[in-house]
């Protein structure tokens, strides 16, 4: 019966210091990758949002820097990385 709580012991322990941290590792390469891939295929005309919730659509587009009209007659400059996905409205 001690045996048993022991492998069990060391079978969570290496789940906890082995598998979940590779789990972990390949989820966040994969949502780079996702991201990368995002932002590669940014177009101008795209709507998007920004990750503190500003949506516009994309005017002009240079290398790290976004340029998002946001309003009539008000375009802002956004670093690329702070866009988090396209938008689409729900009609």
């Amino acid at each position: 019966m001690k045996t048993v709580g022991i492998i069990l012991l060391i079978l969570l322990v290496i789940l906890y210091v082995v598998v979940l941290p590779l789990a972990k590792k390949k989820y966040q390469q994969k949502q780079l990758v996702d991201m990368q891939s995002f932002l590669n295929e940014l177009s101008v005309g795209d709507q998007v949002m920004m990750n503190s919730g500003i949506i516009g659509k994309i005017s002009r587009i240079d290398e790290h820097i976004v340029h998002l009209k946001i309003a009539k007659d008000t375009i802002i400059r956004v670093d690329k990385h702070s866009l988090i996905g396209r938008y689409n409205e729900e009609k």
